[in-house]
C-alpha cells in the first residue's frame, strides 16, 4: 500500500501550531530517523496537504509520548477556518517511558470509503509535557490529482 501523507508522493504541511527547528513538522512525513516535537503546550494540530483527492483506508500513528490524539479528514480543496472536519478516529497512548508507540485506526465508516484531500492531526495531550511524533502514515489510494 502507498504512504498518501509521504514527502516522495507530494504530502506537505499546510500549517502547524508549534514548530522546532531541529524537530520539524515535515519530519512525520518522511520515513527517516527524524521527528516532530510538540513544543509543550497541548492542544497542538498539524494539517497535511495530501496533493490530491484520496479514498483513505487506514492510519499507522508511530509516537513517543502520547496521551490522546484525533485525525480529521476535509476533502475540501482550501483550507480555512469554515472548513468542514470530519472526525475519524481518536487515540489514546499509555506508554510514560518514552518508548515508541504505534496506533492504528482504520478510516472508514459504516463501510464507505472516505475521500480526502487533508488531514488534521490533533494532539490533545501528552503523557510528558512533550510529544514526539515519528510518522502518520496514511494508505489507501489517490482518486484525483
Amino acid at each position: 500500500m502507498t504512504n498518501l501523507s509521504s514527502l516522495k508522493n507530494g504530502a506537505t504541511i499546510h500549517v502547524s501550531t508549534s514548530f522546532h527547528i531541529d524537530h520539524p513538522p515535515s519530519s512525520i512525513l518522511d520515513d527517516s530517523n527524524s521527528f516532530f516535537m510538540t513544543t509543550g503546550l497541548f492542544p497542538q494540530e498539524v494539517i497535511i496537504n495530501l496533493n490530491a483527492s484520496c479514498q483513505i483506508e487506514r492510519f499507522v500513528l508511530e509516537a513517543s509520548g502520547l496521551s490522546l490524539a484525533e485525525i480529521y479528514l476535509t476533502d475540501d480543496q482550501q483550507i480555512s477556518q469554515h472548513t468542514n472536519w470530519m472526525a475519524v478516529c481518536e487515540l489514546s497512548g499509555t506508554t510514560s517511558d518514552g518508548a515508541l508507540e504505534s496506533f492504528y485506526s482504520e478510516a472508514s465508516r459504516l463501510d464507505n470509503p472516505i475521500s480526502a484531500t487533508h488531514i488534521r492531526l490533533r494532539i490533545l495531550s501528552g503523557i510528558d509535557p512533550f510529544v514526539a511524533i515519528k510518522q502518520l502514515i496514511t494508505t489507501g489510494s489517490v482518486l484525483s490529482r
